[in-house]
C-alpha cells in the first residue's frame, strides 16, 4: 500500500499539471498515466483521502500550534524511540526502519509525528475544557511529585534466576557502590559479565504519568538526588538498584496534558477525536472540489 500511495502522489501531480503521457504501447494502443491513475484511485481512494486529510489537518494545526522547544524535544525522543525499538527487535539500521515504514527520510518521519502530536494536542485542549481547571488542579495537588531523572540496574528474574538470587546479586552490586565504585562502571561490568540477566537503563524523567510499579516509585520518591538505593528494590521484573540523579518541579501547566489523559476515562458523553477533527475542518472551511472525494469523506466521517 505504501508503494501504491507513493505512486498515486506522483501520478496525481502529473495528472493535474500536464497532459497525460504514454507509459507504454502495445499492439498499436497506448497505456497512459491518466488510465493508471484512474485505476489506482478506484481501488485505493480511501488511502488517497487519508493523505488529503493529513495535508488539510497539517495546514490548520500548524497554524494553531506553532512548533516550540517542547514539541521539538518530544518529537525527537519519540522518533528515536521508534527507531531504537525497531533496531532492538528486528535488527537492521535506521534506514531499514524508515524504508519498512514508508518514510523517505527521518525528517519525513518527524513531520508525520508532528501532525499526530498536534492532532492529539487539539483533542487534549478540548478535553481540558470539559474537565475544567478545578478538576485538573485537584488531581495535580494529589498526585504530582515533580520530575525525577532516573537510571537503574535490573537483575532480572527468570527460570535460571530466582528472586532470592536476583536480590543477592543486587546486594553484591550495592556493596561495590558503597565501597566507592562508579555506578556506570559497575553497571557496564555486570552487563558485560551477565548479558542475559542484567539490564541497564536510563529511564529519563519519571513523573506521576509513568506506568512504573508502585514499589519502584515509592523507593524513588523517598530518595535524595544523586543517591542510589541502599537495598534492592524488588518488582515483578527482578531486583533493581535505582540511581536518582536529579529532580525538578513540575508546574500544573506542564502536567496538564498528562492529567487530562489520566482523567479521560472518568468523562462521559464526550466527542471522539474524529468528531473534533471533523469539526475543526468544517470550521476552517474545508471544501472538496472533487465530488468523488466529497462523497467519500461524507460516507466515512459524517457518521462517526
Amino acid at each position: 500500500i505504501t508503494l501504491v500511495v507513493g505512486i498515486l502522489i506522483g501520478l496525481f501531480i502529473m495528472y493535474i499539471i500536464k497532459p497525460s503521457t504514454t507509459i507504454a504501447r502495445v499492439d498499436g494502443k497506448s497505456i497512459t498515466e491518466n488510465q493508471i491513475y484512474d485505476k489506482l484511485q478506484k481501488y485505493y481512494s480511501k488511502d488517497v483521502l487519508n493523505m488529503i486529510l493529513e495535508d488539510v489537518d497539517d495546514v490548520i494545526l500548524t497554524k494553531k500550534y506553532k512548533e516550540d522547544d517542547k514539541m521539538t524535544e518530544e518529537i525527537e525522543e519519540e522518533a528515536n524511540k521508534y527507531i531504537e525499538s525497531y533496531i532492538g527487535y528486528y535488527g537492521g539500521t535506521k534506514e531499514d526502519f524508515l524504508e519498512e515504514c514508508g518514510f523517505e527520510s527521518e525528517e519525513d518521519l518527524k513531520n508525520y509525528l508532528k501532525l499526530e502530536y498536534r492532532r492529539n494536542l487539539y483533542y487534549i485542549d478540548y478535553l481540558a475544557d470539559v474537565l475544567g481547571q478545578d478538576a485538573i488542579q485537584e488531581y495535580y495537588d494529589e498526585h504530582n511529585f515533580g520530575e525525577i531523572q532516573t537510571k537503574h540496574i535490573l537483575v532480572q528474574t527468570s527460570d535460571d534466576m530466582t528472586e532470592d538470587q536476583a536480590t543477592a546479586m543486587a546486594k553484591e552490586i550495592i556493596t561495590k557502590l558503597n565501597d566507592g565504585a562508579n555506578f556506570d562502571e559497575v553497571a557496564e561490568e555486570y552487563k558485560t559479565n551477565y548479558p542475559d540477566t542484567i539490564i541497564v537503563e536510563d529511564l529519563g524523567g519519571l513523573t506521576f504519568a509513568d506506568s512504573i510499579e508502585e514499589s519502584f516509585m515509592d523507593a524513588l520518591k523517598a530518595m535524595e538526588d544523586n543517591t542510589y538505593s541502599q537495598e534492592p528494590v524488588v518488582t515483578t521484573y527482578g531486583a533493581h538498584i535505582i540511581y536518582r540523579t536529579s529532580s525538578k518541579e513540575l508546574s500544573v501547566e506542564d502536567a496538564r496534558n498528562d492529567i487530562v489523559v489520566n482523567l479521560y476515562s472518568t468523562l462521559e458523553d464526550v466527542a471522539s477525536q474524529s468528531d473534533k477533527l471533523i469539526e475543526l475542518r468544517k470550521n476552517a472551511g474545508l471544501k472538496f472540489k472533487s465530488e468523488k472525494f466529497k462523497d467519500l469523506y461524507d460516507e466515512l466521517y459524517t457518521n462517526y
